[in-house]
């Protein structure tokens, strides 16, 4: 929708792109902002039955488990899109209409950020052994 927007010149869309792509730039932090709020107020309600009740707070479980750490997987993950952006660039041909898709610049892009993700990941694998939560049994 926004490549259409972007290639015709009327005053209308010279308005509403700009419109478009700073509104949804930032209902991200907006919507990240929210949901910090509303889990602060969750957990601050659960303090105060707690107290209301008589628990003791140092019992409550207010830090969030520590999830285990998968060294790997999310470069792993962004290399195989860039890859895959750049054999859709080399295969596909994909054309919308009057414009074509520049996939390849976007395959470089994911594969190179994939690349770093991995070789931070293999540079830090030590710290990760070591800060790994033991196994459940």
């Amino acid at each position: 929708m926004y490549t259409i927007l972007a290639q015709s010149r009327t005053p209308m869309t010279e308005i509403l792109l700009p419109l478009a792509v700073i509104s949804l730039s930032m209902s991200i932090p907006i919507v990240a902002i929210v949901t910090e709020h509303f889990q602060k107020k969750e957990r601050m309600r659960l303090i105060e039955k707690a107290i209301e009740h008589g628990a003791n707070i140092d019992d409550l479980p207010l830090d969030e488990p520590a999830r285990p750490h998968l060294p790997y997987r999310s470069g792993m993950v962004t290399l195989g899109i860039g890859a895959g952006l750049l054999m859709a660039d080399r295969y596909a041909g994909l054309n919308f209409g009057s414009f074509t898709a520049p996939l390849g610049i976007g395959g470089f892009i994911c594969a190179g950020v994939g690349a770093a993700l991995l070789l931070n990941d293999w540079i830090n694998r030590r710290r990760f052994r070591e800060e790994a939560p033991p196994p459940r049994a």
